[in-house]
């Protein structure tokens, strides 16, 4: 989908949020790209509450109320940026049905290099580099859009069946409970309800499960090493992975690779 240029409403800027930090609002006529850099808190969105962790991302809409407050000893540090597109366009209609609430980016660091550059761009203070930091938010939009489209983020109120769609493609991309939380902005506790009522299993059982079948295929179907298929798998004990491995499927790699 085409991605119409942007107009910045004033300069970007990364707040550190003196504590105790609350926000109520009703977002002006613009866009408020809100990103999370340190922190972990709890932002509202018209009743809709999404936890706020380092990585979060919201495209708040355009008259929306917020109120969000940080966690007791989690100062919160976010990049926001004010907006508009330049142009009508389909992107509107689509945010509407399907908006950027509670993301969590899985590219962080090419997001935040992105954000640091636009701060240094607004800093130079000349017109030049003010259209080059409007230029970087376009870059992070159409950053935000590709991985969307690419079904890499959790999108709303479909977080559990989103990460559980990212972890059927990328198995690898996880290790623990916590990483999990991040990525849907589910706590631990609420996480673990809904993966037994969706799946019968824990969250972690269900990403070994998963990681086991992809390491089925590529030992069927490629010529990776068994140290290979480990890392891939984010294992970095390929002896240990070996161990997971046949305590799910009865037989080694090995073994399951000459059969």
């Amino acid at each position: 989908m085409h991605l119409p240029p942007i107009t910045l409403f004033e300069p970007p800027a990364i707040y550190l949020n003196a504590t105790p930090w609350e926000w109520l609002t009703k977002i002006p006529d613009y866009y408020n790209l809100w990103y999370a850099i340190e922190g972990r808190g709890e932002l509202e969105i018209e009743g809709v509450a999404y936890s706020i962790e380092p990585g979060s991302l919201f495209l708040i809409q355009p008259h929306s109320r917020v109120a969000a407050r940080q966690k007791v000893g989690h100062d919160v540090r976010n990049f926001t940026a004010h907006f508009n597109f330049a142009a009508s366009s389909p992107i509107v209609e689509e945010l509407q049905q399907r908006p950027m609430h509670g993301l969590s980016i899985p590219t962080k660091g090419l997001i935040e290099n992105r954000m640091q550059e636009t701060i240094s761009r607004i800093r130079s203070g000349d017109n030049l580099s003010l259209r080059e930091a409007e230029a970087l938010v376009f870059l992070i939009l159409a950053d935000l859009f590709r991985l969307r489209n690419t079904r890499l983020l959790p999108l709303g109120d479909n977080r559990l069946e989103n990460l559980l769609n990212l972890i059927d493609a990328q198995p690898g991309s996880f290790t623990r409970l916590d990483q999990l939380c991040s990525s849907s902005g589910v706590s631990a506790a609420q996480l673990r309800k809904l993966f037994v009522k969706r799946t019968g299993q824990s969250p972690i059982a269900y990403l070994t499960r998963r990681k086991m079948e992809r390491a089925c295929y590529l030992l069927s179907n490629t010529n990776l090493s068994i140290s290979e298929i480990s890392q891939n798998l984010s294992y970095e004990d390929p002896l240990y992975f070996s161990r997971i491995f046949k305590r799910s499927q009865g037989k080694s790699p090995t073994d399951w690779r000459n059969t």
